[in-house]
């Protein structure tokens, strides 16, 4: 899956620049960085995967020992409040923040809601973040100075 696709966005270069470049205590500085991401996203997999409705499933998170009360937040709102996206899009529809969290921790799955077509197969990728970013970032400006009618 590109993850980064070969858009003009200001703020897809932004994010690019951030995964590429900052370092630990750049990210700690971003309350969503704060939380044990890899333990969340398993313990929701977890939870979906016991099943029932997003209500069950936020109870789970809510009562699992496994958390501080920062991780808790997190872990339920990954089901009251879900990252949306579905098949086709560029962007989530929401959970931006978390995505970047998840990302950074190195995170590559996690319960996101929308529609996901059966069919479609999403790679898992091997580079790391801040290498998936880099390119992406490195081109913008380029990219964007030319839209304006310059030359970069």
């Amino acid at each position: 899956m590109e993850q980064y696709p070969d858009t003009d966005g200001a703020d897809r270069a932004a994010h690019a620049h951030a995964l590429s470049t900052w370092g630990p205590d750049d990210f700690r500085a971003c309350d969503y960085h704060r939380g044990n991401w890899a333990v969340i996203a398993r313990a929701a997999e977890r939870a979906l995967a016991a099943g029932g409705d997003s209500a069950d499933m936020a109870d789970r998170a809510e009562h699992n020992p496994e958390f501080d009360e920062h991780d808790r937040k997190y872990a339920v709102s990954l089901f009251y409040d879900p990252m949306t996206w579905s098949d086709g899009d560029e962007a989530l529809v929401n959970g931006q923040h978390r995505l970047c969290a998840l990302r950074a921790a190195g995170v590559v799955s996690c319960p996101v809601d929308g529609r996901h077509l059966p069919e479609t197969v999403h790679e898992v990728t091997t580079a790391t973040p801040s290498a998936q970013a880099r390119p992406h970032a490195a081109g913008f400006w380029p990219r964007y100075v030319r839209g304006l009618g310059r030359s970069p």
